[in-house]
Order: structure tokens, then sequence, then C-alpha cells
């Protein structure tokens, strides 16, 4: 609450200065709309998504008798249940592009108008309206790829596209965004997520020895992350703080000992903390 009446003071205090006004690329005027469009729209819809995607997981069951998905998302029944948080994240996302957007030389200069088109995108996913969805994601890449500020949004939204083709059951297109995004050289989160899109790729191909190595890896690169991630208790803080997607019950079991078997029995399964392998994973 602090932080957002400071927010909102230099905001007034910048207001003074500049006008307001979107058609002066001035650095007064850029951080206002960044700080506005900040704190007031892009917050509130965050604030919807997050919500409603915590409390859908909320309602996640395992049937250790069969293979458990990678991610927990919506089916299109389900997604009716999360339509009025996400038509709000939908609203507030277009209010910052409305009202903020500062585009010279061709170039967007407020970040979140790029972050409020990626939530667009994940607003769209959860309402299992996949074809928008995508219609996003081909968005962002093709308006903001090359910019530095938005270096982040587009990997989200090419591994967002990756996740949408593969669930429309159009593998080869998924496979060619994985390859595009992929590289050793990527921040540890995002490192982490790509491996994981090319489990999830695989495990949608009927490729069990492929997906399984993707898992270890994906497990593998996290290890350094391990001690930081089991420090904290909120599962909403590793759904919001690790990567999109995320499932917090996967980094939970991820704190007790890795034991790969795939043989253990459901009734193992529970009282060992779900110790992990390709057949009892939560990412």
């Amino acid at each position: 609450m602090q932080n957002k009446s400071i927010a909102a003071l230099l905001a007034v205090s910048l207001l003074l200065l500049s006008g307001c006004s979107t058609t002066k690329d001035k650095w007064v005027n850029r951080e206002y709309h960044k700080l506005t469009a900040h704190y007031n729209a892009y917050f509130n819809g965050m604030e919807a998504y997050e919500e409603a995607v915590a409390n859908f997981e909320a309602t996640q069951t395992y049937d250790f008798e069969k293979i458990l998905p990678l991610y927990y998302w919506p089916n299109e029944a389900q997604a009716t249940s999360l339509f009025a948080a996400m038509d709000r994240a939908l609203e507030k996302s277009a209010k910052v592009i409305k009202g903020h957007s500062m585009v010279f030389g061709g170039k967007q200069k407020n970040d979140y108008v790029v972050k409020a088109y990626l939530l667009i995108a994940r607003s769209r996913f959860y309402k299992h309206e996949l074809i928008q969805s995508l219609e996003a994601t081909s968005y962002i890449v093709d308006q903001f790829e090359g910019l530095d500020m938005a270096t982040e949004e587009v990997f989200w939204a090419k591994l967002l596209a990756a996740q949408t083709h593969i669930r429309m059951g159009n593998g080869f297109s998924a496979e060619a965004l994985l390859d595009d995004i992929y590289t050793k050289k990527l921040p540890k989160e995002q490192l982490i997520a790509a491996q994981k899109g090319y489990a999830y790729y695989h495990l949608s191909e009927g490729r069990m020895k492929e997906a399984q190595e993707w898992v270890e890896l994906a497990a593998g690169t996290l290890k350094t992350k391990k001690k930081k991630y089991c420090s904290r208790t909120s599962t909403r803080s590793f759904t919001r703080n690790w990567a999109w997607g995320t499932r917090a019950q996967w980094l939970m079991s991820r704190c007790s000992t890795f034991t790969p078997t795939t043989t253990t029995s459901p009734s193992q399964h529970k009282s060992n903390a779900q110790k992990t392998s390709m057949y009892t994973w939560k990412i």
C-alpha cells in the first residue's frame, strides 16, 4: 500500500510536469505512463488473473493410476469458471494499451503495454480461447521481437504459442517454436520453462523416453535453485515468482529427496511426498 501511495504521488508530480501526453517522447512522459499503467490497470488485471489461476489450481486432484500431467490447465468445460476473472484481466489490459501506449519511430516505449498484450494472450489461454491466444502471441512476436525491453515477454509469448499448438494437436508448429527459443544461454527461469516445454511436447507425442530425458534435464537445471524455492511457503509465491504455469506442488515435491522410480504404488507415492518420476512429476 505504501509503495502504491508513493507511486501515485510520483505519478501526480509527473502529470503536472508533463501534461499526460502520450505523443511526446520525453522521459517524464514515458515514466508517467509506465507508472500509471503499472499501478492501475495492469496491476488490477494481474491480480484478477493470478487469483483466478490460484483458485483453479487449488481444485487439482491426483489420480495415481495415471500419468500425471506436466501442467494443470482448464479444459473447455472448466474454463467457464474463470471467465469473469479473465474478462476483467482482458478489460484492464485493453485499458493499458489504449491509454498508455507510446510508439515513436515505430517502437513501443512503454514496457507495460507489451506486458498487457502478454496478459491478454494468457487470459485467452485460460478461457480456452486457443485461436485468440495464438493471435495475441503472434502479435507480440511480430511487433516487439528485437526490442530489448520486450525480450522476456517475447520468450513467454513463443512458449505459450508452443503450448497452445500442442493442446491443439499441432506438434510440428510447437516443435519449431521450442527450437526457436531454446538455448542454454537463457536465464535459468526461462531455461527450465523451455525444457519443461520440450517434455510436454514429447509427452503429447507419446515419446516417453524423450519426455523423461527433458524432465530430468529440467530437474538438473533447477537443482541450484532448490534451496531458494524450498524456503518459500506460499503456493502463490511459487506460481507468481518462478514462472507462469509452474506447478507449486512440483516445486514442493522437489524439496524432498528425488527418488526416480516407475514402480512405486499409489499409496507409496502419497506417503513419500510424491517422490518423482516421469509418471508422478508435477511441474
